[in-house]
């Protein structure tokens, strides 16, 4: 699925490629909006009153599939010409503040092929329609913040939706009509038409609902309760949830995006547990984080990192802190996979991408918040938060701003902390140098961290024959030695064994997974068929994973001997392959199913990821799923279903040391 796409970026991103021509002194841009849409048809008929201040010249962005019927500008009649994409009016003699535009057009249809359905434009058909502000299918002012009033009608089989308040809504024999306003700052309003079935309840003054297809409308009560839930302990954990109403809406393409007041989930997804688990948590809370509080990217996306930490992370952590510890080591597998060259400070990351993109801008960032609770401890840590809320509610708000809050609530300078996190590239690497036992019940531990230094908090356990105690160092040089003081017999250290830091793996540390190849920025690829619908299986299911469709049908004449490698065959080529290479075998972990994926490393040290599929069903039976496995070592499908997943075991951890007697 793909993680929660930033509308709000969108729409920001593209309304930032030509200039605005609002003033900072003048009022929010009001829309007053008519809907008229059928999805049958596709037509789609819209007036929208545009109020802002006094100006004399009006620019905007309009969908190339939408035209301009007819324009005022107040009460006299205009003419806009299009320029490059723009369209603009200019009243020479005079000023104005509210422009009438009537609209027309023909929505794109929805697409027909899987392969199509990555397209966030806009589609209509009967099983769903999806208009989302950032096309502009409205006018697109370019105006930073808009406020709206929307009314739209649809046929009696389609429900509407639109990012904003519910205020009515009616129906009779022939049409469903709804309202929908956003009195605060807020994007151009998105709208979703579907032939949904409509289940709700309330949280206190919270609308909630789910609009989802017939086929998982079953699914509408657990979906209630559990957003429920998720409302109730953010609004604890931050302050009182920011909207009135929180939509849950099945789409027919296979997508998760967020918006304002609602998520847009493909039906597909709706059933499976983490969709019903984390991901929904995951929506709900950017209503506080990324809606609530409006990314500002010039600064920095820090709403991906915070969100994935307080619901994906902490729904995980709340299972023990083993489950936690797993979290933390599977982000720090997934960076230690990461090309030096697909790196990038935090600070410049905007939005997911790539896969890599989501190593930097989601664990990494989530990583960080993480680090920043233990530096502080889980009350100010909490404070902090409640502080940044209150003060940017309905605000754009960037790392800055993060970092004043927990200082206001910390009463410490956490200059250093942020500036090493959020600006720097890539991440330290901690040896554990040497540890000796100085007298009976202290240990002198000497650790070493790579170059430039960091100013790092490291937990040291010391294991004796009375349990375990922790220490915390401060290594803030590129080695020191730290004394660890206790009352009875040392057995030996083990530094950072929650992985509680985040750094750079050591081997020993790390196994071979799915992803050192996936986040590869090159990849050699083959299938090794001379079948043909194998091969165009084998090149969609490399656009999936590899972002690319580039694949050599067979064996290279030189098999490569250095760099990641993708093969995709039946069991039998990829045996012979295998021994081709150097006598490599298939794992009887993977022998199992219609299909499988694991990766390996060649005897130069590149890994290998091999994926093996009975037939072309089996493989194009990985398309969707296998993309979500990628901290694995290896994967085994029957049919769709994943029946073995795991890791390879690793060596010897070199930060963990025994003493002898």
């Amino acid at each position: 699925m793909n993680r929660t796409f930033s509308a709000v970026f969108a729409f920001l991103m593209l309304a930032g490629s030509w200039p605005s021509t609002s003033s900072a002194n003048e009022p929010f841009v009001h829309h007053d909006i008519i809907v008229k849409f059928d999805p049958r048809t596709r037509q789609i008929d819209v007036t929208d009153l545009i109020t802002f201040g006094l100006r004399n010249e009006i620019s905007f962005r309009l969908a190339n599939w939408m035209r301009v019927v007819h324009a005022k500008a107040g009460t006299e009649k205009v003419f806009p010409l299009r320029d490059q994409g723009v369209w603009r009016i200019s009243v020479s003699d005079r000023s104005f503040e509210k422009l009438t535009l009537n609209l027309t057009g023909k929505v794109p249809p929805l697409p027909t092929s899987s392969a199509s359905t990555e397209r966030r434009g806009a589609v209509a058909g009967l099983e769903g329609s999806y208009l989302p502000g950032f096309v502009a299918w409205l006018a697109d002012t370019g105006d930073e913040w808009v406020k709206f009033r929307l009314r739209v009608e649809v046929p009696m089989s389609q429900r509407a939706i639109a990012t904003g308040s519910l205020t009515d809504e009616a129906h009779d024999s022939s049409s469903y009509r709804a309202t929908f306003v956003a009195d605060h700052h807020s994007e151009l309003p998105s709208l979703f038409v579907g032939p949904y079935t409509v289940k709700e309840s309330r949280v206190g003054k919270v609308r909630l609902r789910t609009y989802f297809h017939e086929e998982v409308a079953s699914f509408g009560d657990h979906y209630l309760v559990t957003a429920n839930q998720y409302i109730e302990e953010f609004s604890t954990q931050i302050g009182e949830y920011p909207f009135d109403g929180f939509y849950i809406i099945s789409s027919p393409l296979p997508v998760g995006l967020g918006f304002p007041y609602l998520t847009y989930v493909g039906r597909v997804i709706v059933p499976l547990s983490f969709m019903r688990g984390r991901s929904l948590a995951h929506e709900v809370l950017h209503n506080w984080w990324g809606n609530g509080v409006a990314i500002d990217y010039a600064r920095g996306n820090w709403a991906e990192g915070l969100t994935t930490y307080m619901a994906d992370y902490s729904l995980a952590a709340a299972d023990g802190q083993r489950a936690a510890r797993e979290i933390r080591l599977g982000w720090l597998r997934d960076y230690a996979a990461l090309p030096m060259s697909r790196d990038l400070p935090l600070i410049d990351f905007t939005s997911k991408k790539h896969e890599s993109s989501q190593v930097i801008g989601y664990n990494k960032a989530a990583f960080i918040f993480h680090m920043l609770r233990n530096e502080l401890d889980d009350a100010l840590f909490a404070d902090g938060l409640r502080l940044f809320w209150n003060r940017h509610k309905f605000k754009l708000a960037g790392w800055p701003e993060i970092q004043d809050a927990f200082e206001g609530v910390s009463g410490r300078n956490l200059d250093w902390f942020f500036k090493q996190w959020l600006h720097r590239t890539g991440a330290p690497k901690i040896e554990l140098v040497k540890a000796t036992i100085k007298n009976s019940g202290t240990v002198l531990v000497t650790l070493r961290q790579s170059k430039p230094s960091y100013r790092l908090t490291v937990p040291v356990d010391l294991n004796t024959t009375a349990g375990h105690f922790q220490h915390l160092v401060r290594l803030d040089v590129l080695e020191d030695t730290f004394e660890l003081s206790g009352t009875v017999k040392p057995l030996g250290v083990s530094v950072d064994p929650a992985f509680d830091v985040f750094r750079r793996l050591l081997l020993g540390e790390s196994p071979t997974i799915l992803r050192d190849v996936t986040l590869a920025k090159k990849v050699t690829s083959m299938v090794l068929s001379v079948d043909n619908g194998f091969q165009e299986a084998a090149k969609r299911l490399t656009h999936r994973i590899l972002n690319e469709s580039n694949i050599t049908p067979g064996v290279l004449e030189h098999a490569p001997t250095d760099g990641p490698v993708l093969v995709i065959g039946k069991a039998e080529a990829i045996s012979s392959f295998m021994h081709q290479i150097g006598s490599l075998r298939i794992p009887e972990q993977v022998k199992l199913g219609t299909a499988a994926a694991w990766v390996t490393r060649a005897a130069g040290g590149h890994p290998i990821l091999f994926i093996r599929a009975a037939d072309v069903e089996a493989l194009e039976g990985l398309i969707r799923p296998l993309p979500h496995y990628g901290r694995q070592s290896y994967v085994v499908f029957d049919g769709r279903q994943l029946i073995i997943k795991g890791i390879w075991p690793t060596g010897s951890n070199p930060l963990r040391m025994r003493f002898s007697d």
